[in-house]
């Protein structure tokens, strides 16, 4: 992390990527940001999801996120409102602890499984 000189806070690098990890597997990893990067972000997903959309299935992989703020849920939000509308369902793996503390708050308890394979090591 490096300094920015002008107002003595640290640089965030926003280095958030969703990327291929197997047949219809799918891994976001990163801090996800509040910027226009979150843009291209969401965009990609809709893409991952409309090419699965043959498959019927897609499985993310959010073991390597960073972070677990309301920006990282309602991207997932709107990811899966999206598969849904496409008729693919949408599966998480590895579900950040954080994550799962910030959708019990909001009130999406039941959103995340609750199964041994979505938790990290």
């Amino acid at each position: 992390m490096t300094t920015d000189v002008l107002t003595q806070r640290p640089e965030r690098s926003h280095d958030a990527s969703l990327e291929e990890a197997g047949e219809g597997v799918f891994r976001l990893q990163g801090r996800v940001p509040h910027s226009r990067e979150l843009l291209r972000l969401r965009e990609q997903g809709y893409r991952i999801l409309k090419n699965q959309a043959a498959n019927g299935r897609c499985t993310l992989d959010l073991s390597a996120v960073d972070g677990s703020g309301s920006v990282p849920l309602a991207l997932l939000l709107s990811w899966h409102r999206y598969a849904r509308a496409l008729g693919v369902e949408l599966q998480f793996l590895g579900v950040p602890e954080g994550l799962r503390s910030m959708a019990a708050v909001s009130g999406l308890g039941g959103f995340f499984p609750a199964s041994d394979d979505s938790k990290t090591d």
